[in-house]
């Protein structure tokens, strides 16, 4: 008889008489339970089933229900295995956008920080702008803040004086470096001459600039910086003239070279205009470092940040609710995977396991066709759900 039932549960859940049972991935219930009316099938023709069984032997179920409950135990614990496979897949997708919300997070409020300690910088370079408090040096650096239509005309502001810089620098070099040349010096010497000299023509313009503001603000009671705006003023002169002699001296020997006579004016008229040309070179320098307000160009600066620290905000704050929405499905998924895995096993462990073994019993019955056997079979089976 057992190894009728063991024929049957190889044939129909393809058990391998030579290795374990393969399960298969889900239990399919319309399959079950016509399974379980074919064992009744199968379990009359062994002819080994009488009221005997229960009533001698006190058997409190057919072999065929101890297979389903066993069987369907372990297709329980299979079936939970592979729901924890699921569930920590999420789990891990919950773990992975956690970390993403507590990274977006922690950057958000670095660049929170970060901004409020740029708006304080802007704050206080506008009370200086308005006069309410006193900037560099001590003076008052009245002017207005800034208005910041985009980013681009902003940063071509802050630029606009160093592509002066680069500018006027080009056309020193040039202008010395040939006048340099004419002296008969050689090109690379000449360029190693040129360095220096231009550095002159730029940075004592500059400062001198620089000094001139600091004296349209109020300091110009302060003997010292009169004496330094003298001192690089006349530096400054004195290499604009050297320069400029140099090149007329040059166009002069040209003129005589090519058998021409200059008139008595023409050096005068030339070196005037060098100087000129010179002059108005490191002028201009001059006139951008007076006209520079430095809180003005420090407020620009914060507004520039402000405007990229808005951006930098607003993109973590996307992707912090895309780490949220995506922790949320990972958190509801694993919920519900828990659940389903709960209602599986209860379902596969109970309901179906009763379904096929009332079939099974149903079928046994109508085979058997003895009063006295269904009369045993059911006082067995009322006895063993009064031990459940």
């Amino acid at each position: 008889m057992l190894q009728r039932i063991r024929g049957f549960l190889s044939r129909f859940f393809k058990v391998s008489p030579d290795g374990p049972t393969k399960l298969p991935s889900q239990v399919n219930d319309n399959q079950y339970l016509a399974a379980s009316a074919n064992a009744a099938v199968l379990d009359r023709e062994t002819g080994a089933y009488d009221k005997y069984l229960f009533e001698d032997k006190e058997i409190p179920q057919m072999p065929f229900e101890a297979a389903v409950d066993s069987h369907l135990e372990l297709m329980a614990h299979r079936l939970g295995q592979r729901f924890k496979r699921q569930i920590s897949k999420a789990n891990l997708q919950r773990i992975r956008a956690h970390s993403r919300m507590e990274s977006e997070r922690l950057r958000q409020s670095h660049s929170e920080a970060s901004r409020s300690l740029v708006q304080e910088q802007l704050d206080h370079q506008a009370k200086i702008l308005s006069g309410n408090t006193p900037g560099k040096q001590g003076l008052n650096w009245v002017g207005e803040v800034p208005d910041l239509l985009n980013v681009a005309t902003a940063s071509l502001r802050l630029f606009s004086r160093y592509i002066v810089f680069v500018l006027i620098g080009i056309v020193d070099v040039y202008i010395i470096w040939r006048s340099f040349q004419n002296l008969g010096i050689a090109a690379i010497e000449a360029g190693f001459l040129t360095a220096p000299a231009v550095a002159a023509q730029l940075v004592f313009p500059h400062l001198a600039g620089v000094r001139m503001s600091l004296m349209v603000r109020g300091m110009y009671k302060k003997p010292s910086i009169w004496a330094e705006l003298i001192i690089l003023l006349g530096i400054w002169f004195t290499f604009v003239y050297v320069i400029a002699a140099v090149r007329v001296q040059f166009v002069m020997q040209l003129i005589r070279d090519s058998g021409n006579v200059a008139g008595p004016n023409e050096e005068q008229i030339l070196l005037f205009l060098n100087l000129i040309l010179l002059t108005a070179l490191g002028g201009w320098l001059i006139f951008l470092s007076i006209r520079e307000n430095p809180h003005e160009t420090a407020a620009l600066r914060a507004k520039i940040k402000l405007s990229a620290l808005d951006r930098r905000v607003l993109r973590s704050n996307r992707r912090f609710t895309k780490a949220a929405e995506r922790f949320e499905s990972a958190q509801e998924s694993a919920n519900a995977l828990s659940e389903e895995l709960k209602q599986a096993v209860e379902s596969s462990r109970l309901e179906l396991a009763e379904a096929a073994k009332s079939v099974y019993r149903r079928a046994l019955i109508n085979e058997m066709a003895d009063p006295e056997f269904t009369k045993s079979y059911f006082a067995d089976s009322s006895r063993e759900n009064e031990k459940k």
